[in-house]
């Protein structure tokens, strides 16, 4: 395993966490820190590079919610697993 620490804010209820930049996190990537409940994964990062969407899953958000208010160490811990998007797929058949 690899980890990745961070200082960021977090807000009571909000499934949202914001940082100064979150490089080095990615989707699916195992979060903890104070505030943050068990088993919540990068459910989702936003464009702005600094904005990380807490869920159970890839792709679901709002599921977990910080249970702490305030400024938190996160800490994203790579377990072996993670997601791939393919942009614009293009396979050829056989031509006859």
């Amino acid at each position: 395993t690899a980890t990745t620490t961070v200082t960021a804010q977090t807000t009571i209820n909000s499934g949202v966490i914001t940082t100064g930049g979150y490089d080095g996190f990615f989707i699916g990537m195992a979060l903890s820190g104070t505030g943050i409940p068990a088993s919540t994964v990068a459910a989702g990062l936003d464009s702005d590079g600094k904005t990380i969407y807490m869920g159970s899953a890839i792709g679901t958000t709002g599921d977990k919610n910080s249970t702490a208010s305030g400024s938190i160490t996160l800490t994203g811990t790579y377990t072996g697993y993670g997601a791939a998007i393919i942009n614009n797929p293009f396979a050829q058949g056989q031509v006859v």
